[in-house]
């Protein structure tokens, strides 16, 4: 496996080599270094790295009375920004074509899921009398650490054939309902925590390091 280390926070080039990137069997997936000694060990799991239960608690809490009662002008959060943490989060791992869109989606904290979790978590935490202060308390301390350490990176698979019997040539994103072994990694690109996101199509056409000639 190669490791690219890319520490100005403003490179937007694609890192790797033109074969690599016209490989129709590589898709990326971005995440935090946090979690590289698991991936790099076991490969991705369809094991999370959160609490279901503690997602279902936080979804059903929006349902409880107190939100119900208290008048909000504008609440921040509702519980339909746990829903894909809740159901599809759960049963499969995402991969992407687009280099571009794994290394944005890197830098949510912790992923998707824990940077919705802690910010809902936050939430709970600033409304007055609120009954899952308790809750919102305990899921800071367990995953608070994770949110605030979070250094993004983007693994480089190339994918089973098995899988990519499945992919239809359209699909720029695909979940995968299965555990994707060690071995299907090529590389490891980890980036500086001042990168912000950037979308292919967007906010320009993609961008490459090699010479077209």
């Amino acid at each position: 496996m190669k490791i690219f280390s890319i520490d100005d926070p403003n490179d937007l080039y694609y890192p790797l080599d033109k074969e690599t990137y016209n490989d129709p069997a590589v898709y990326y997936h971005g995440t935090s270094k946090q979690f590289s000694t698991s991936i790099e060990e076991n490969g991705f799991h369809l094991k999370k790295v959160y609490d279901q239960t503690d997602v279902s608690n936080l979804y059903n809490a929006f349902s409880a009375p107190y939100f119900k009662t208290v008048d909000f002008e504008e609440m921040d959060y509702q519980k339909e920004d746990l829903t894909w943490a809740i159901g599809g989060a759960s049963n499969s791992i995402s991969f992407t074509r687009d280099y571009w869109f794994a290394r944005s989606y890197s830098v949510n904290p912790g992923g998707e899921s824990i940077e919705k979790i802690v910010k809902i978590c936050e939430f709970f935490s600033k409304l007055p009398d609120c009954p899952f202060q308790g809750l919102a308390e305990k899921c800071l301390k367990k995953y608070g650490p994770i949110f605030e350490n979070h250094v993004p990176c983007v693994y480089v698979v190339r994918l089973p054939d098995h899988e990519c019997k499945n992919i239809k040539i359209r699909d720029k994103n695909y979940q995968v309902h299965n555990n994707v072994s060690n071995e299907s990694i090529i590389a490891r690109i980890d980036f500086s925590r001042e990168i912000k996101k950037w979308f292919t199509g967007r906010h320009g056409d993609p961008q490459f390091r090699w010479s077209e000639n």
